[in-house]
């Protein structure tokens, strides 16, 4: 009998991300898509694999990534897609390797993802037709960083950008957005971005039309049970992804309140959708301005 499938996976425990109970059966997959769950007739696989006691399972998105240059240095990305990562999301914390090109050192953390030469890409959509030429063995999804924007932009990090400096910030963002970033990081945490008031982010965020926006600010745990609170009056989910707040005493606690009252907020498990809005900690005397900034955004993409 001819081959149905080009693979059977015969016995898994299918789990299938929907959180339902994985089931024992088999996969049939023919050339990139999966076709069939079940029961499949034995012998219709060309290759036919035996896994039983092994689990069957998506891809996992590696969310908070600083992958940027790896995915060109080392394509075949192991270390990854060795644990079954298919997806990883880069750009986070306010880094990104484009759009940057740089003469000297770049300042820490960007020295996280690259040294000068790393960071040669004076468009974001230079850096993705990198990845197109040379094809990395995930998908990767790719934000641009704040601090990034403004090591470009801005000669002397230690105060607010000027009205000039945020119009070329903005242009780079805008032109990055077409060619097919996912959205504005920033990590005002980090002494690139610690002066950067948060009219500034605004600003860069409304270009992002409130979609994709991951944010990571100064504060402590009284500082995210605020934020969170007035940030679920506003309709926004809040999604955590500071390990270790969420593994603090202090931390968990806050996390367990939230919840016992009803605020729609968890932990960072895979990439926001739309209208997600990924925060970590603020300052409590911050609150007020980050949630009329938010606001803004939010009726700027209505």
């Amino acid at each position: 009998m001819a081959a149905q499938f080009d693979v059977v996976i015969r016995n898994g425990r299918v789990i299938d991300g929907s959180g339902a109970e994985a089931v024992e059966a088999d996969v049939a997959i023919v050339k990139d898509r999966i076709v069939a769950i079940g029961r499949v007739a034995a012998g219709s696989g060309e290759l036919e694999l035996d896994i039983s006691g092994k689990a069957v399972a998506p891809g996992f998105i590696d969310a908070h990534t600083h992958d940027d240059r790896a995915l060109l240095v080392m394509p075949d990305m192991a270390a990854k897609a060795s644990q079954g990562v298919t997806t990883v999301i880069t750009g986070n914390c306010g880094i990104s390797l484009a759009p940057l090109v740089l003469d000297r050192p770049p300042p820490p953390p960007l020295d996280l993802i690259g040294d000068a030469e790393g960071y040669a890409f004076a468009s974001f959509g230079a850096y993705l037709d990198a990845l197109d030429e040379r094809p990395a063995a995930l998908n990767a999804a790719c934000l641009v960083g704040h601090s990034t924007l403004r090591v470009g932009a801005m000669a002397d990090l230690d105060r607010p950008a000027t009205d000039e400096e945020l119009a070329c910030m903005r242009a780079r963002l805008r032109s990055a957005l077409d060619d097919g970033a996912i959205g504005l990081s920033s990590g005002t945490f980090y002494p690139p971005a610690s002066a950067a008031p948060t009219e500034e982010v605004a600003a860069l965020a409304a270009l992002d039309d409130g979609e994709h926006v991951e944010k990571s600010l100064r504060g402590n745990a009284e500082g995210i049970e605020c934020l969170t609170r007035e940030l679920g009056a506003l309709g926004i989910e809040v999604w955590h992804s500071d390990a270790n707040f969420l593994l603090a005493r202090t931390g968990a606690a806050v996390y367990e309140k939230l919840l016992r009252d009803g605020v729609i907020v968890r932990p960072l498990h895979g990439f926001g959708m739309p209208d997600h809005v990924r925060i970590t900690v603020g300052l409590p005397e911050e609150n007020e301005r980050v949630v009329k900034a938010l606001r803004r955004i939010r009726e700027a993409s209505a």
